[in-house]
């Protein structure tokens, strides 16, 4: 192999890396360019999710405020797509 291309075969593996993971990048942030909260929170407007909540979450159970640096765990937050996230491909 000559001195050139051993230069170019890793050059080229890095272009590479680098193209793939900018358009990656471009996908994820080009599907969000319309803002997803159109309002503002209306915290007096709720809606309850029914089969949501676990049935020990009562007001009798209630402890109030917990500080800021509180870690839960085993919490699992669900979000859905937007249509047109859904829509787009999985590349990652």
């Amino acid at each position: 192999m000559s001195r050139k291309a051993g230069i170019l075969v890793p050059f080229v593996g890095l272009l590479a890396v680098v193209l793939a993971c900018s358009a990656s990048l471009c996908a994820q942030t080009g599907a969000l360019q319309r803002p997803l909260i159109t309002q503002s929170i209306d915290e007096d407007n709720l809606v309850k999710l029914v089969g949501n909540t676990r049935p020990e979450m009562t007001p009798a159970n209630d402890r109030g405020a917990v500080s800021d640096d509180l870690q839960l765990e085993n919490m699992y937050l669900l979000l859905n797509r937007s249509p047109e996230q859904e829509r787009l491909p999985r590349n990652w």
